[in-house]
């Protein structure tokens, strides 16, 4: 039986961060030549190629629930540290880079205004927001009118109230994907999409899974302004602020969780490697 199939028969509630979705909508893409000219000039193409290449598979994408869970627990707040066994573990930004191949940059508290996360009302007239989220929210809308024989259930007024505000819906940035991938001019698009999938279910998750937040545009409105983010450090300020806050009820947590295992992964390893040349 799959993690996923053990958690849901046990009630148990799941970690969303997870890297299956992503491998899984990259290995049946197939990208023209100007499609990847534009996704290789952005500092997330190393990622991205490592998953077309195979080199990550589904195999290596178990969410281990418990583990992660484990270690999370462990956190201790005071020295902002895992403590497992004898052991401590501090994470950073640098790890994180690494283990997803992504390039840190300095940012000045200039730049972090100018091209970080923000709630700009401006963004809703961005066209990149009308064409892949607006319209076609619309569109279900007058869909939803037309047809009254359908009911509107709690899982839909739900949906519905993930498309308001500052949330961009996941099922409009899959669709948004196929779109860009069949026309022509829409290169840049379509990186700008398929991050925000990577953001929706891997790197700034929430524990809905469904939704990325609409302050995320901010940092996409063109390839230039993608490369001049520290991506390492956002994903991992995220991240680290969730765990501070709740550590305690670890399937809480919101932003890049699997990176934890990856991460421990990682340390362990390099303890192991390091008794073995001891002995």
């Amino acid at each position: 039986m799959d993690e996923d199939k053990l958690e849901k028969k046990e009630g148990k509630k799941t970690f969303r961060s997870n890297l299956k979705p992503t491998v899984e909508v990259l290995e049946k893409l197939v990208f023209t030549e100007a499609q990847e000219a534009v996704l290789r000039k952005t500092k997330f193409w190393n990622f991205i190629e490592a998953i077309k290449q195979g080199k990550v598979g589904k195999a290596e994408c178990s969410k281990a629930p418990r583990a992660l869970e484990f270690i999370i627990r462990n956190f201790d707040p005071k020295e902002l540290a895992f403590k497992i066994g004898d052991q401590v573990f501090k994470t950073d930004a640098n790890h994180l880079a690494v283990i997803f191949k992504m390039q840190r940059i300095r940012m000045s508290e200039q730049d972090k205004k100018l091209y970080g996360p923000k709630e700009d009302p401006s963004l809703k007239t961005y066209e990149f927001y009308n064409k892949y989220f607006l319209e076609p929210k619309r569109r279900d809308e007058e869909e939803k009118k037309k047809d009254e024989k359908k009911k509107a259930g709690a899982k839909e007024k739900k949906r519905k109230e993930k498309n308001t505000g500052d949330k961009l819906d996941k099922k409009y940035i899959v669709e948004g994907i196929h779109t860009a991938m069949n026309e022509e001019g829409t290169e840049e698009d379509l990186a700008k999409l398929l991050l925000l999938f990577m953001f929706c279910t891997v790197f700034f998750i929430n524990t809905g899974g469904m939704y990325v937040q609409y302050k995320y545009l901010n940092c996409l409105q063109s390839i230039d302004t993608i490369n001049k983010v520290s991506w390492p450090d956002l994903i991992h300020e995220h991240l680290m602020q969730s765990v501070k806050a709740v550590y305690e009820t670890p399937c809480s947590i919101n932003g890049c969780s699997f990176y934890l295992l990856l991460w421990i992964f990682e340390q362990m390893k390099g303890i192991n490697r390091k008794d073995n040349s001891d002995s």
